[in-house]
């Protein structure tokens, strides 16, 4: 039978976390993001994929309501903590919950005012070369992550942000079947945040 190692609560004391979430430092204090799931999982028709003879790839994106996040900051190189209610996972239940931010991936929306939205490329689809699932290199945004002790973590972008829409996600949620793609636990949940 599987392990049933027993998850290692995180202390927070001494660290500037009060309770778990992703935090956004603002002038010294720590505001939480907005957390939110996807709304909308939409596929791509597939016509410019059967025009083309399957060459051109049909997408798939992932959508949450709002054109923009309440939380708000106008650094390009904002800091951003990660507070764990557990520091470690038996390897039992790894693959149940994140313990750490590089189960998380920053990716920046692409906004419709008209549709009051924001959305992400989750994968695609090609006749030739199959499906793939993960949000493209374009939308993503690399992290630079300090641990400050077990279970608490100092993020901030490597490179800085340009004005937009942002937000986390936990890359353990996705699952692609066949032709399209579902999702566990009842959709990506996103913590949001707006550059501006």
């Amino acid at each position: 039978g599987a392990s049933k190692v027993a998850n290692v609560a995180t202390n927070f004391a001494g660290t500037r976390c009060q309770r778990p979430g992703i935090f956004l430092d603002t002038e010294g204090s720590l505001n939480p993001l907005d957390i939110t799931s996807t709304a909308k999982l939409r596929t791509g028709s597939g016509i410019l994929s059967s025009l083309t003879y399957g060459i051109a790839s049909t997408k798939s994106t992932a959508a949450i309501n709002g054109a923009e996040a309440s939380v708000i900051t106008q650094s390009s190189k904002p800091k951003l903590w990660f507070c764990f209610e557990e520091a470690q996972a038996g390897l039992s239940y790894q693959t149940t919950g994140a313990v750490n931010p590089g189960e998380f991936a920053l990716v920046k929306f692409k906004v419709s005012k008209k549709k009051k939205e924001r959305s992400f490329e989750i994968g695609k689809f090609n006749l030739w070369t199959g499906s793939e699932s993960g949000t493209p290199p374009r939308q993503l945004r690399e992290l630079e992550i300090e641990m400050i002790k077990p279970g608490v973590y100092e993020v901030t972008p490597k490179a800085p942000l340009e004005k937009g829409q942002y937000g986390f996600y936990y890359t353990g949620q996705k699952t692609l079947t066949g032709f399209g793609f579902s999702q566990r636990n009842n959709g990506y949940k996103i913590f949001a945040f707006s550059m501006i």
